[in-house]
Parts: C-alpha cells; structure tokens; sequence
C-alpha cells in the first residue's frame, strides 16, 4: 500500500499540512528544526514518495516531463522512447508517455482542461503540427519541443536530417542503375505534399536522374508492415516490364511488409526488384537479406531534446527558439545490389 503523506503526519504527530511545508521546503511556514528532522526521519522510514500527479494539478513541479506521440506499433518510435526515458532519466527526471495508437491528428483528444501533469512535453510532430493550436491557449507558456521534424515555424525542436538522409537512399539507387524507382508511402502522404522531406527528395531525384515518379500507396487504414505486404503484392502481380526495379519505402516496417510481399509473389530481392527502408530499426537487420535504409539514431536526438527542454525550464535559453539536427547514416544491407 502506498504510504501518504497523512500516514507520516499521523507518525509524526503532526498535521498534513506541516509535513507538507517540509518536504516541499517551505521556508516561510517557520517550522522548529528538530521537528523538519523528524518528518523527514520518519517520512524516509515509511518509505514516503510525493504524488507527482497531485502536484501537477496543484502548478508545481513533477519532475517529470511528457512525451506525445502515435504510432508505438512502429518499433521506432518504441526506441525513441526508450532514448528520451534515459536521457531524463540521466538528468533526474521520469518519464510520461501519452500514447496514441492512431495517428497524429487524435492529438486533440489530449486537449487540456486544467494542466498536463508533467513540467514540459516532447512532441512527435512529423506532420509539423503546433501543439498550441491542438491543445489550447493554456499550453502557450508551456516548454514543448518537437521531435521528428522542425517545429511549424518558430519553434523548438530536435529533428534528424530527412533530406539528406533521403538523398543518399535515392542517389545509391540511382548510382546502382536502377531506372525504374517507385516510391512506397503512406496513404497519408501525398506524392504533391511539399513539407514531407522523403516524398520531395523522391520527386527531386527522379527529375535529376529523367525518371518518371510513381507512387505506390498501400491502404492507410492498415498497419504500416501490412501496408507493405499489400504493396509488394500489388507490385509483384505485374508483368517484369510494367514493375519497377527498385523501392523506395518511406520506412523500415513498410519496407519489410514490402519485401514479404515480394517475395509471396515469386520475386528476388534484390535480383527482380530491389527495396530501400528508412529509420534504421533492429528488425529490419534480422531479415535474410539485411535490408538498405537510413540509420537515423535515437539517443543524440533524445540527448538535444532534454538539454532543449531543461534550458526552457530553467531559463536559460535564448529568445530565440532553438532547433538541432541530427546527421542520417545510409546503411547499405543486401537488399540493393
């Protein structure tokens, strides 16, 4: 049973309210020092522990900071999360997932009535989407930063470099030979949308290289990997000279579904048809054939978002916004030849 902050006034002798003047050091209450030891004896006797929540709703500090994020059926955003809990970890803070299972556009469904419970909140934002529009006026003075992608304009964020590494996906396939490159992305991104690094880089390349663009876009109201399964069959069931040569997966758990589908319809990888990832997950390393994708770590972008975040609690930061970037690796596997 949890031991509250009652059952040490109860031990004490004293009232709730004198023990709660000194754990959360209240110098002004002018309590008797032999009896701040005492409480605090006891309280460490008792195993006490504060409710992080209740302070929330009471405006002090949790130390505990947020992270709101969809999709934790992708095992790239389970290694963001791990990355973030250590780094706030390491600066003395928890951390408080607030997941969706959905997409990015259920963030309203976490519209603040009174506070969040946490002292600032991490964002996964990768359609840029300004939390203070979704959450309300009362979240403007709240410390957010975005992850994923630059914030949607003048805001803090910590944001891997998607162009480049898109680039260099696309300019390996280009320089492999590959003249027919399809790009393999979700229903929610369209092949025109300029803010989506991937599908610009894609369109770039492809004029650069004289290839004609096309996009291959799977179910969205699916799973990313079943997406991918879908695709490559769709894309296996053509004819060799009506398929592409290679494909261009807008992540690493599409790109599997993807090469599983190739591979229900008949098809080598990379003989018939070669396929690229992107995130750089563990799974996508365990296939038989490694799989080509864009290394994009967790933890120096974990790292840049605490210290962004922590700077905004204490103060220090700029007036400025501040947003880092962290380079992308190509990791070249056995799925492109």
């Amino acid at each position: 049973m949890r031991v509250s902050l009652v059952d040490v006034a109860v031990r004490a002798g004293v009232s709730p309210g004198t023990v709660s003047h000194v754990l959360n050091g209240n110098a002004a209450a002018r309590i008797a020092p032999a009896t701040q030891e005492r409480i605090r004896r006891i309280a460490e006797e008792l195993g006490y522990r504060p409710n992080m929540f209740a302070r929330g709703l009471l405006g002090k500090p949790t130390k505990t900071l947020g992270f709101l994020v969809a999709g934790l059926e992708n095992p790239f955003y389970v290694g963001v999360s791990k990355a973030l809990e250590g780094a706030a970890r390491d600066a003395g803070y928890q951390l408080l997932l607030y997941a969706t299972i959905a997409e990015p556009w259920v963030y309203p469904e976490y519209k603040i009535r009174s506070s969040l419970l946490v002292d600032g909140m991490f964002v996964w934002s990768r359609d840029r989407l300004d939390l203070t529009e979704l959450l309300g006026a009362p979240v403007h003075p709240f410390p957010i930063v975005y992850l994923g992608y630059e914030g949607p304009g003048p805001m803090n964020y910590a944001a891997f470099d998607l162009y480049s590494g898109a680039r260099s996906v696309m300019e390996h396939l280009v320089g492999c030979g590959y003249r027919r490159i399809a790009y393999v992305q979700s229903g929610w991104v369209t092949g025109s949308d300029p803010l989506d690094p991937r599908t610009r880089v894609y369109t770039e390349v492809c004029r650069e290289a004289g290839i004609e663009p096309e996009y291959v876009v799977p179910d969205a109201e699916t799973s990313a990997t079943i997406a991918g399964l879908r695709a490559g069959l769709e894309v296996g069931a053509r004819s060799a000279g009506k398929r592409p040569d290679a494909l261009f997966c807008y992540n690493d758990v599409m790109a599997i579904g993807v090469c599983q589908g190739l591979r229900r319809a008949g098809l080598r990888i990379p003989e018939d048809v070669a396929v690229t990832g992107f995130d750089g997950i563990e799974l996508g390393q365990c296939l038989d054939k490694p799989l080509t994708t864009v290394l994009t770590p967790p933890e120096p972008l974990a790292a840049a978002a605490v210290d962004i975040l922590l700077r905004q609690l204490f103060g220090e930061s700029d007036a400025e916004p501040k947003g880092v970037t962290i380079p992308t690796t190509l990791l070249v596997g056995k799925t492109t030849r």
